[in-house]
C-alpha cells in the first residue's frame, strides 16, 4: 500500500483537472500502470494507520483526503478489491476502470459520487446528522462543476439535492436559500443576458412559491435544464472571444465559427491547420476544455435552440440550418445537451 497526494493536490470537488503530463509523470514516479482501477472508500470509524488494506494480488496507491475519504488507484481485479473492502466492512462505492491518464481525475469523481450514493442507500431514515456541512459543500462544488462543464451533470446535482434535502428537511427557508445560492453561483460570471435574467427570475419565483419538499428535486432539475443551454452558449462565446490561443487553435476556432453549420470535422480542420488530427484534438481539448466535436455540437445546439424559440421554422429545417445532416442525429445531440426534445424545448421556452 503506497500513500500519495496527487488527487489531494488538486480540487476533486469542482476544481480544474491536472494536466495529463502531470498525471503521467506522477504515475511513472510512484509506479502506477495503465490501465488501472479506482475506488473510493469512506473511512467512517476506521483509522488509516490501523487499516490493513492489503492483498498479494493488488497493488494500491492511496490518496487520503482530510474528510475521511480514501481515493485508491490500483492494479488488479475489481472484484478482488471490492471483496477486500467487504471483508474489512468498509463503506465503498463501485470500482471504475481508467484507461488513460487524461481520464484519471474524472474517474476519481465518479468513484466519489458512487460511495456517496451507496451511503445514501444504506440510511435507515433521513437523519440530518448523517451528513456534515463539509459533505454538502463538497458535493455542491462537484455538482456545480459537472453542471457547467459536462453533459452528464444530472446525477451529481441530484445527489447534492438529496444531501441538502436531508440536512435541511426541517427548515424550508434554508433549503430555498441553498438552491438560490447555487443558481446565483452558476450565473454570476454572465454580465448581460436578457434571456438568462428571465430564466433566473422565473427560477427564483418557482423556488419561493413551492412549499412541498417532495417537489423541489424535480423543480430544480427542470430549472437547471432550462438555464443550461444559455450558460453553455455563454461559455462557447467566451472561448471564441479569447485572444491568447496558440496560432493553430486560433485558426481552428475561426474556421469553426465561420462554418459550424456546414459539414466541418476534425479531419477537415486538421488539413486546414497543417497538423495531424491527433495533435489538433489534444491541443484543442487542452486550450478550450472541449473536444472539437463537443465544441461544434455545442454551437449547433445553441443555434438550434434560438431558432426553436424565436422562429416558426420546422424542426427539420432548423436541424439542417444548424449543421446537422439528419433530423435523427439532431434529436439525439439536442436531447443530450438540453435533456429535452426539440419539440418540448420549443413548447417550454416560447412565450
Amino acid at each position: 500500500m503506497i500513500k500519495f497526494n496527487l488527487a489531494h493536490a488538486f480540487e476533486i470537488y469542482g476544481g480544474q483537472n491536472p494536466d495529463t503530463k502531470t498525471v503521467r509523470a506522477y504515475f511513472k514516479k510512484v509506479g502506477i500502470k495503465l490501465p488501472c482501477n479506482i475506488i473510493a472508500i469512506e473511512l467512517e470509524k476506521h483509522n488509516l494507520k490501523s487499516l490493513k488494506l492489503e492483498s498479494p494480488n493488488l497493488k494500491m496507491w492511496i490518496d487520503n483526503s482530510d474528510n475521511g475519504m480514501l481515493y485508491i488507484t490500483y492494479n488488479g481485479l475489481q472484484t478482488e478489491m471490492e471483496q477486500l473492502c467487504n471483508r474489512l466492512s468498509l463503506l465503498h462505492g463501485r470500482s471504475f476502470s481508467c484507461a488513460t491518464a487524461s481520464q484519471w481525475f474524472d474517474t476519481l469523481r465518479l468513484a466519489v459520487r458512487s460511495v456517496r450514493e451507496q451511503y445514501l442507500s444504506r440510511l435507515p431514515d433521513a437523519n440530518p446528522e448523517h451528513f456534515t456541512l463539509t459533505d454538502e459543500l463538497e458535493q455542491q462544488s462537484l455538482a456545480r462543476s459537472t453542471f457547467q462543464h459536462e453533459l452528464k451533470w444530472q446525477e451529481n446535482v441530484e445527489l447534492w439535492l438529496d444531501i441538502i434535502m436531508i440536512r435541511h428537511k426541517s427548515n424550508l427557508s434554508n433549503l430555498r436559500r441553498k438552491l438560490i445560492e447555487f443558481l446565483s453561483n452558476i450565473t454570476k460570471d454572465i454580465d448581460q443576458s436578457d434571456v438568462m435574467s428571465f430564466y433566473y427570475t422565473q427560477a427564483v419565483k418557482g423556488i419561493l412559491s413551492t412549499f412541498a419538499f417532495a417537489d423541489y428535486k424535480n423543480l430544480t432539475i427542470q430549472v437547471l435544464s432550462n438555464l443550461r443551454p444559455h450558460l453553455v452558449l455563454n461559455n462557447t462565446q467566451s472561448v471564441l472571444a479569447k485572444r491568447t490561443y496558440p496560432k493553430t487553435i486560433h485558426k481552428a476556432l475561426i474556421i469553426i465559427r465561420e462554418s459550424y453549420t456546414t459539414p466541418v470535422s476534425l479531419a477537415k480542420l486538421s488539413v486546414s491547420c497543417f497538423i495531424s488530427p491527433e495533435h489538433l484534438s489534444r491541443l484543442f481539448k487542452k486550450e478550450t476544455g472541449y473536444t472539437v466535436t463537443e465544441f461544434i455540437n455545442t454551437l449547433r445546439v445553441s443555434q438550434a435552440s434560438q431558432l426553436l424559440v424565436n422562429t416558426d421554422k420546422t424542426v427539420l429545417d432548423i436541424a439542417f440550418e444548424s449543421g446537422f445532416n439528419t433530423v435523427e442525429h439532431f434529436h439525439r445531440i439536442f436531447k443530450k445537451h438540453t435533456q429535452m426534445t426539440p419539440h418540448r424545448y420549443r413548447k417550454t421556452h416560447q412565450v
